[in-house]
Parts: C-alpha cells; structure tokens; sequence
C-alpha cells in the first residue's frame, strides 16, 4: 500500500515589513523594543521589517499586533493582495 504525501499550503500570514516598520515608528518604539514586547529576536524581526521573511505564522501576526495594540484591527499589517 502507498501512501501520497498531502500537499499543505503554508499557513503563514503574509506581512507587510514596510507598514510595520511604519507602525512601529509612530508607537514610539525601537526594533529593540518591539521585538522585546513580541518575544521574538531582533534579527527575526529585522528581516520581517525588511521583507526577507514576508510570512510569519498567524501567533507570531498576533504577538507583533498586541504589541503595537493593534488587536482592533491587525489587518493594517497584511501585506496587500
């Protein structure tokens, strides 16, 4: 009997750096800063903000959201379809 490998689609959320980079300036916050209050490292989120890690998992989306108190309305950090 064989077994056929299911085919997942990424369940990432695709994030758009620039606008949390934006966010993240006017909330008054270092890269530093954010990345302390999302619990996650600064070069992780440096590459986020950069675009070379254009989608995170839906947690992590929701940690840097709560951080910048976005939860009302995260989708100001979706990258644009």
């Amino acid at each position: 009997m064989t077994h056929a490998t299911p085919n997942y689609a990424p369940s990432g959320v695709e994030i758009d750096g620039a606008a949390l980079r934006e966010r993240r300036k006017l909330a008054g916050l270092t890269l530093t800063m954010l990345a302390d209050r999302a619990g996650l490292s600064l070069g992780y989120l440096s590459q986020i903000e950069r675009g070379v890690k254009p989608t995170i998992s839906p947690p992590l989306f929701r940690r840097l959201a709560g951080a910048l108190d976005l939860e009302a309305d995260p989708s100001q950090l979706r990258r644009a379809a």
